[in-house]
This record gives C-alpha cells, structure tokens and sequence, in this order.
C-alpha cells in the first residue's frame, strides 16, 4: 500500500533540508500542489549533483546506449540494482545515491525516498533523448557535465513550453522544451514503451525485470484466435484471392516534417506507435466490430541532425492476420495511435467502417479502441480487399503517416 502520509511529509523534511545556490523556491503550497513534481524535482537535483562524478556520468551513458526499449532510456527500478564504479571500488547504485541523501537526513529518509520512488512510480526513468544523430552516444561522459531536467506531472508536448533542470552546482535553469537543445539533456520523466504488473511474474512469458513490486514486461501484439477449419480458397480475382497468406503491415513514413512534429516533441524522444486494425467478423452469424493491436518498435522513423530531422521509410514487418472475405468483409481500417507517458485518465476513440461482404449484404460498424489522455490520434485510413498486395502492397495515408500493406 502507498504510504502518501510518508510522502508528503517526506518531501517536506527533504526541502527543508536542502538548501540548493541559486534557486527560488516558489510559496510551500504551490509546491506541494503535485507530489509527482516534487519528487521528481528531487530525484533530478539528486542526479544532478553527481554529474561531477565521472563514472557515474559514464554509468548514465553506457545504461542509456543500451536501448533496453529501443530508445535512450533507463528504468529507474532496474538501474538501481546494478553497481557503477567509482573511485576504482564497485557500489551499488541504490546505495550510492542514499549516501548523497544522507548528506543532511538520516539513512532512514533516505532509503525511504528510494522507496516512494519505487512504490508511486513504477515507470520512472532516466533517458538522454537523441537530439540529433549520435548525440547521447557521442556525450563525452568522462570530461563532460550536462544538465538534467524533469517532465512535469502536467507536461503538455504542445503546450509546455519550458523545462526546469539543474547542473552540478545546483543552479536552476528553463530550457525551451519545444526546440532541442545544442547538447544532450537527461530528462527524468515516465516511461511509455514498457508496462507493468503487480507482484511476480506469474503467467508472464519471461518478463523484462521483476522486483518485490512490480514485474515489467513490454508491450506486445494482442493474438488472435483463428480456427484453421475456418481458412478456404475463394476465386482468383484479387492478390488476396490467390495468396492466402497474411497481412503485413509492412512499410510506414511520417507525411512530411509537420506531422512528425504534431506527434513527438524531442523530450519524448522517439515515436512510438500502436496500430489498432479493426474489422468485421461474422463467423458466429451475427457481424461484430473486432481489433487486433500491434505496437512497432520506434527506431528507423527519422535520423536526426543537429538542428534537424530526415525522414526515414521504416519498414515495418508486422503481420496481422489472414482475410477472409466471406468471413471478413471488404474494408478494414487502420487507426494509428502516438503513444506518450500515461496521463490522469483515458479515452474512447471511434472509427465508424462501413463495407459489405462477398455476397453484397451491407454493414456499417462503429470500431472502438481505448487509449491514454495523453497519447496523440494520428489518423486512419481504410484497407480494402481488393486492393494489390505484391510487393510493397498497396499505400495508405492516415494524414500523419503513410504506410503500406502487402502480404506473406
């Protein structure tokens, strides 16, 4: 159970301890308007005053360049079971930043700072967003201080406009959070590319990491079920006539620079879409509005440069299922969704499909899908059965993104 008591009255003890150069410190009831806040703010202080730390700055590097979700993010549960090496000697992590706090608190504030972290947090991270081609793996980490800033609980990617971050002294600065910085900046914040499970790994297929609180697992494609008696041959009129294979959703571009731009601020670093196909099934007689989802890894969208971005063709790969007309009428749409950091809440997204089947009989379903407040619609955009599949398929447009379906 989360202890909010201890954590409010934790965050007061830490502030009042910490006397930080340089910084104003707004009204205490302002501050405490977000728990969130101010214990990110601490966390982002905390770190920021070890970048004098050679080896923990190239412990940051290293953990970051590994990509463990396909971009430059650390899990902050899991970063704090390894060791770094400083001063010649192995520590571990967690114990080395407790000893920072221990700097003015008892060991026992300290640790339970670790905790509420751990307990109220589940997906913090640490991540050094690609601001231009190489950039966080170029970071000269052993002679190299950079600042570290933090995602506010209510961090808007079109509305917020700067960032609050520390450097190793402990002064406050505002970088602009809309246009990249000229040098790397680590961003605390919430991952959105991992999810997570209380307690073990129970019926998990081998988790990404598990502690005493949560297990973390990644997004993957929900299955559906198809019954093999339900596959048969149809006349050849068509590509999918002749080729019972899969569907694959097989290449995907960003429109142009703006719709890039609409989806994914640099913070976020790399965008990360789901895709939620909807179609209709009457194999039980009645046709019913069904999904299928399929998450796509986030690299090979854009290769960006310093103080810019090239578009990239991105092949995508990913099946999705076998049509069958009689089964599956003539039209599916294709709903694309950006996703970011969970927000407060979620909402139902509607897409309204309306095709017919092999023997002419007409329906018009309404295709939900529920998605997080804070994840950006980028459009969809209609497949139909009788469109080629050979090669890279047929192209699509949802507005945002151009993408092609071919098959197997």
């Amino acid at each position: 159970m989360k202890n909010h008591y201890l954590t409010i009255m934790l965050s007061i003890g830490i502030m009042a301890a910490c006397t930080e150069p340089n910084i104003e410190e707004g009204p205490l009831v302002e501050r405490l308007s977000s728990n969130q806040d101010i214990h990110f703010e601490e966390l982002t202080k905390l770190i920021s005053s070890k970048m004098t730390d050679p080896s923990f700055r190239q412990f940051i590097k290293m953990e970051s360049i590994e990509q463990f979700d396909g971009d430059y993010d650390i899990l902050f549960a899991k970063m704090v079971t390894k060791d770094i090496n400083s001063g010649g000697n192995k520590i571990n992590v967690r114990s080395y930043l407790t000893n920072v706090l221990n700097n003015g608190r008892t060991s026992g504030e300290a640790e339970a700072f670790i905790e509420i972290l751990l307990q109220d947090y589940p997906l913090l991270q640490v991540s050094i967003p690609e601001i231009y081609e190489g950039s966080t793996e170029k970071w000269d980490a052993e002679t190299k201080s950079i600042l570290v800033a933090y995602l506010p609980e209510d961090y808007d990617e079109f509305k917020t406009k700067d960032l609050i971050a520390y450097d190793s002294e402990g002064n406050k600065h505002l970088i602009d959070a809309i246009n990249e910085p000229t040098v790397p900046v680590i961003v605390i914040g919430l991952n959105e590319r991992i999810n997570y499970s209380e307690g073990s790994s129970s019926g998990r297929i081998v988790p990404y990491f598990s502690n005493k609180y949560f297990t973390y697992f990644f997004n993957s494609d929900e299955k559906e079920s198809l019954d093999s008696n339900d596959r048969m041959m149809a006349t050849h009129a068509f590509d999918r006539d002749s080729n019972n294979g899969r569907d694959v959703l097989y290449k995907g571009r960003f429109v142009d620079k703006d719709a890039f731009r609409q989806v994914e601020k640099w913070p976020g670093g790399r965008p990360e879409f789901k895709v939620v196909i909807g179609y209709i099934d009457k194999s039980s007689g009645t046709p019913t509005a069904r999904t299928t989802t399929k998450y796509l890894s986030e690299d090979g969208w854009i290769k960006k440069k310093f103080f810019s971005a090239d578009l990239l063709t991105k092949t995508i790969n990913v099946p999705i299922l076998t049509w069958y007309k009689d089964r599956y009428a003539l039209d599916m749409t294709y709903i694309w969704v950006e996703l970011d950091a969970s927000g407060s809440g979620s909402i139902e997204v509607t897409s309204q499909l309306v095709t017919k089947f092999e023997d002419g009989t007409a329906t018009t379903q309404t295709i939900k899908t529920t998605i997080d407040n804070n994840d950006d619609q980028a459009g969809d955009s209609v497949v139909q059965y009788e469109h080629p599949t050979g090669g890279d398929g047929t192209w699509y447009s949802t507005g945002i993104v151009n993408f092609s379906v071919n098959q197997e």
